[in-house]
């Protein structure tokens, strides 16, 4: 694990570092596109899913609008505000493992998931290894922003600062 920390420090600050801060944005930009997408485009299922969970109803109907507005806003950061939209994206899916975390320690006794698109078949272990992978990407780019804002051209930065 140290020697892939190490590694990540030193690429942080080269050019496949930024190359590699692109294609995670991309991936990010995707993730939250599709999240709102599905969620949006099939509201009576998002909203009688949310239901289905262990929230009472008002937050389950808040959750229900408020989680594809929180995927659109986290995109819209991401093509216009990078550091802000990784800070949000860590932000959300660390809410999404928490969940997860929750459901699986087995102290709620509904499991039912609010997930549609390709996500409706897979099972919560599924899930947080996919939310953990998400994770971590983001909090890699984040790093490698930083490293990048202190130590290259303001033109390989800025792009979407």
């Amino acid at each position: 694990m140290k020697k892939q920390i190490i590694y990540i420090k030193s690429l942080a600050t080269s050019r496949a570092g930024h190359t590699i801060l692109k294609i995670i944005r991309i991936i990010l930009i995707g993730l939250w596109t599709y999240t709102a997408a599905i969620k949006l485009g099939n509201m009576p299922y998002n909203m009688d899913s949310m239901h289905k969970q262990f929230f009472p109803a008002p937050i389950a109907t808040f959750l229900a609008y408020f989680v594809p507005v929180l995927a659109i806003i986290s995109l819209v950061f991401l093509v216009f505000n990078l550091k802000t939209g990784l800070l949000l994206s860590i932000a959300y899916l660390t809410a999404i493992i928490l969940f997860i975390v929750v459901v699986l320690s087995e102290i709620i006794a509904k499991e039912t998931c609010s997930c549609a698109g390709i996500f409706k078949e897979m099972n919560y272990k599924g899930h947080l290894v996919f939310s953990l992978i998400m994770w971590t990407l983001a909090v890699i780019a984040l790093y490698i922003y930083q490293k990048n804002k202190a130590g290259m051209p303001k033109t390989a930065t800025r792009v979407g600062s």
